[in-house]
């Protein structure tokens, strides 16, 4: 591997990381290591390789209320809530994380 793609691919993997850390102090599935893993693993996947159609289940997969999905900057993951109806603090908990995320 190439030293750029490898810079590339290192900071790819802690922005997976760095989300996931973020957001398992919210949902409670991210402290599953294997769980974890997973979703860290797609995040670094789509920020080395950016994919519109990106998105990861971060709660409950049955339930599938919040989701991470591609930001409109290549990459980058934003947070949604898709319950129905959404709960009242649905939309300051989004805003929050979403502000969090642009952070990292």
């Amino acid at each position: 591997m190439a030293t750029d793609e490898h810079t590339i691919k290192v900071s790819a993997d802690a922005y997976g990381a760095a989300v996931v850390q973020l957001l398992a102090q919210e949902f409670s599935d991210l402290s599953d290591e294997a769980t974890a893993e997973i979703v860290a693993t797609a995040v670094a996947r789509h920020a080395q390789t950016p994919d519109d159609a990106f998105e990861a289940i971060v709660d409950n997969p049955a339930l599938a209320n919040w989701r991470l999905h591609a930001h409109d900057t290549a990459g980058r993951v934003r947070i949604g809530c898709f319950r129905y109806p959404p709960a009242a603090r649905d939309e300051d908990r989004e805003r929050r994380l979403n502000e969090a995320l642009d952070a990292l």
